[in-house]
């Protein structure tokens, strides 16, 4: 990675920090507990998680069509933890939940869930343990996506999933470098938009093959997906 690159990642990781904190007053939850349940979050999970939900930013409803139970999960880029929540709610062995805001961390209120403050380009572990690996709205907020899919490969177990659902882009070359030299759009997730063709290179790269795409919503030049891949 070149000085320049090194530069812009250091300048992202303290712009993503600013901007997902509790202290942020400019930090506003458009999506309302309706727009929860159409993702397909259970109810009465909903009902409960009221809090949670004002400080979340998830693109997709994770586990659908995912057998969850007795797993060990790590959900990266956690937030306040709504996912990592859901996971014991579904049955999760353990939960492991990493955020790089530590003002959002603090609001997971289940000790069950293992909170670690971090950043996901350096991930704490160096050994096969989780069953399940979520990105649910953070993958965009890493600079370097091939390394971190590197690191994830290592702290996995054989056939585990990883679970990645955000916007991808489906415009032109020339409109996407608008999005990428802008640090406010990377901290929105969209300026370090991938395309599919590069999510199934960096993944195939990995060890991991597609289970599942599935489309979700077109918004102009992105399109909200979720993705499944098994690390073969």
């Amino acid at each position: 990675m070149c000085i320049k690159d090194n530069e812009f990642q250091k300048k992202l990781i303290e712009s993503v920090r600013k901007t997902y904190s509790s202290e942020n007053e400019n930090l506003i939850n458009l999506s309302s507990l309706e727009t929860f349940r159409s993702m397909g979050y259970p109810e009465d999970f909903l009902v409960n998680s009221k809090e949670t939900i004002e400080c979340s930013f998830p693109v997709v409803y994770p586990f659908e069509g995912i057998e969850v139970k007795g797993k060990n999960v790590i959900d990266l880029g956690c937030g306040a933890g709504l996912d990592s929540i859901l996971a014991l709610y579904l049955g999760a062995e353990k939960v492991f939940a990493l955020d790089l805001s530590f003002s959002f961390l603090k609001k997971i209120n289940d000790e069950n869930v293992f909170k670690i403050n971090g950043y996901m380009d350096s991930l704490p572990f160096n050994y096969p343990y989780f069953d399940i690996v979520l990105m649910n709205g953070s993958l965009n907020l890493i600079y370097d996506k091939m390394s971190l899919l590197e690191q994830i490969n290592g702290i996995i177990k054989k056939e585990a999933l990883l679970i990645v659902g955000d916007l991808f882009w489906c415009g032109s070359e020339k409109e996407r470098e608008i999005y990428r030299d802008n640090i406010d759009a990377w901290c929105w997730c969209t300026g370090g938009c991938l395309t599919e063709d590069e999510i199934l290179f960096i993944t195939f790269k990995n060890g991991f093959n597609l289970v599942e795409r599935k489309e979700l919503e077109k918004i102009e030049t992105f399109t909200r997906m979720r993705y499944i891949f098994k690390n073969e």
